[in-house]
């Protein structure tokens, strides 16, 4: 839903700056989502902001490399093992 441009600013400078100082993302999400309701109690805008992983989620800092993807089979093999020859879907 709509939420204000305000909270909206509130949460993610709350969010980074817990971030930044170490902060597991489950605990940063919760405390912005916290400094949102309490700014703004007579509104529900808090409960706009959801997090799904891992509460203890870390960032990292991403490296120059030659390139990296990540893919997955539609339709993978019993035994997760993939056959020369075969047709896959990805």
């Amino acid at each position: 839903w709509t939420v204000l441009a305000e909270a909206d600013q509130l949460f993610y400078r709350v969010f980074y700056q817990q971030i930044r100082s170490g902060k597991e993302f489950g605990w940063a999400v919760w405390r912005a989502r916290e400094e949102v309701r309490l700014v703004f109690p007579h509104r529900t805008d808090w409960l706009a902001y959801t997090y799904f992983g891992h509460p203890k989620c870390e960032p990292y800092l991403v490296r120059a490399s030659q390139g990296f993807t990540f893919f997955e089979a539609l339709n993978p093999p019993e035994n997760d093992c993939f056959e020369a020859g075969q047709s896959y879907k990805f």
